[in-house]
């Protein structure tokens, strides 16, 4: 079972009460309350964008780029920024140079603080 379905079933169990017993896949499990059985699948659903040539592409992979980078630029900086100062990034997707905005935003962080 994923971290995600361990979570939906942990919070629906925690909101109804009853029992999780696993399930075939599908469903992932089913929640018993008293004498029901409900049968539980848990699914991300991705919102479609449209790209810069009209073609429809999932959020996740228009965004998931984006996501890396800032996880990238947080591990490379987590030891530089101070105790109690906070630094916040808005940034667009689709990056177009990914080296060179994250050379940018490095050295204007660096800058800052």
């Amino acid at each position: 079972m994923t971290p995600n379905e361990e979570y939906v079933l942990e919070a629906l169990q925690k909101k109804f009460g009853g029992t999780i017993m696993d399930g075939e896949d599908p469903p992932d499990a089913y929640l018993c309350i008293e004498e029901k059985r409900i049968a539980v699948e848990v699914t991300r659903l991705i919102e479609q964008v449209t790209d810069d040539n009209g073609a429809k592409i999932s959020r996740l992979a228009h965004d998931g780029p984006a996501i890396d980078f800032l996880d990238d630029v947080d591990r490379e900086m987590q030891n530089t920024v101070p105790d109690g100062k906070y630094v916040f990034i808005v940034i667009g997707a689709p990056i177009k140079n990914i080296r060179l905005t994250r050379k940018k935003i490095i050295a204007e962080i660096s800058e800052k603080i």
